[in-house]
């Protein structure tokens, strides 16, 4: 059928199509899941917002909560905390919301807590500097607040910034 044919390629498609750069994103959506060993995470995925890529898939950030350390047998050792997570969250969700905090009477993380707050970043915009992870996939390297751009953020017609050639 034609509409097959016309469809982007399987390259075109897939989100690891998105160059290297500094992109407006859109929440897409975030949703609350578990990890397999039952460690609890909110899932942020996103969209190109404006300029030559807009409306691409961009990066996903996931948050997750309670800590966890590198496997015994690993080359590389790492302790994550709980609080160091938290922090992590709370800064991230801060900065999708552009300096708003979300509305909620929750004094702890839980998954009617994290439902909500995923409810209240669904289109929230901000700036991310994207590069790639060990597979080769967008990763968000750090975000801005839209009203605290980096200094190499052009705020003409929002046009990517492509750090590979620079």
């Amino acid at each position: 059928m034609s509409w097959f044919e016309d469809y982007k390629t399987l390259e075109e498609a897939l989100p690891t199509a998105l160059p290297k750069g500094l992109y407006m994103l859109t929440v897409k959506e975030a949703l609350v899941d578990y990890w397999p060993d039952g460690r609890m995470r909110l899932d942020v995925s996103t969209n190109v917002a404006d300029g030559v890529h807009a409306g691409e898939f961009g990066p996903r950030k996931t948050f997750s909560f309670g800590g966890y350390e590198s496997p015994p047998d690993a080359e590389r050792k790492f302790v994550v905390t709980a609080e160091d997570q938290i922090t992590q969250f709370v800064e991230g969700v801060i900065i999708m919301m552009n300096g708003k905090h979300p509305v909620t009477s929750a004094t702890a993380v839980t998954e009617k807590t994290l439902a909500e707050i995923a409810r209240q970043l669904k289109n929230a915009k901000f700036l991310a500097r994207v590069g790639r992870d060990a597979k080769d996939y967008p990763r968000i390297n750090r975000m801005y607040p839209m009203t605290y751009p980096p200094p190499d953020y052009t705020n003409e017609a929002f046009v990517a910034i492509d750090l590979s050639k620079v």
